[in-house]
């Protein structure tokens, strides 16, 4: 086995990233969308929950290089590492309104974002919090896909304002037939970072939602 660069290798890995989101979300009982909104969704989840990619390969292919810090998708970047474990925490992890959860980013490999599907009522206002340990440094992307009548469309928030240890957070106001999900990304360092999802205001009506 060898890493190399390059879209002909990308594209297999992620035709075979999408079938197995879909196969997870049959097991699931969740029978994936068809036609074009269908498509779009895929396409926002696994793109918009990839990895930031720090290095580029040389025009020779005998070594990497340093790229500048991440500031959203570029040619030579793309849109990021695939990861097909972010993607299925993203359609089926859940996080509540009221109740932090805690993770952790590391500085491998192994878990460079943690993601989450926001259980989220229509036309309620929230606050969307990540706070990382004191070694951490994140962004805080939150991402709503519209439904068919949005043709799959998504909408991103991305916040990376503060540095290291100092939480990202951003508020929005969900649209009927969406669904929304967070994706946290480490930019340096490691360790755990609370997620947290509260309602910014309360019901007009108790119970209204």
């Amino acid at each position: 086995y060898s890493g190399r660069f390059g879209t002909s290798l990308a594209a297999a890995h992620l035709a075979g990233a999408a079938f197995m989101l879909d196969e997870m979300l049959v097991e699931n009982g969740v029978m994936p969308a068809t036609g074009r909104t269908g498509v779009r969704a895929r396409q926002a989840v696994l793109k918009l929950t990839a990895a930031h990619v720090p290095l580029a390969e040389t025009a020779t292919g005998d070594g990497t290089f340093n790229l500048p810090a991440y500031s959203g998708h570029d040619p030579v970047r793309g849109f990021g590492h695939l990861r097909l474990d972010a993607a299925v925490h993203a359609m089926s992890d859940p996080l509540y309104s009221g109740l932090d959860q805690s993770d952790t980013l590391s500085s491998d490999w192994q878990k460079p974002v943690v993601t989450r599907r926001l259980k989220v009522s229509p036309g309620v206002r929230y606050l969307v919090e990540a706070v990382p340990s004191g070694s951490l440094d994140i962004s805080l992307e939150l991402v709503q896909v519209h439904g068919a009548a949005g043709g799959g469309q998504e909408q991103v928030i991305r916040m990376d304002l503060n540095g290291v240890g100092v939480s990202e957070f951003t508020y929005f106001r969900p649209e009927p037939e969406s669904w929304s999900f967070l994706a946290v990304k480490r930019l340096s360092g490691a360790g755990a970072v609370v997620l947290r999802l509260v309602e910014a205001e309360s019901f007009v009506e108790q119970g209204g939602g």
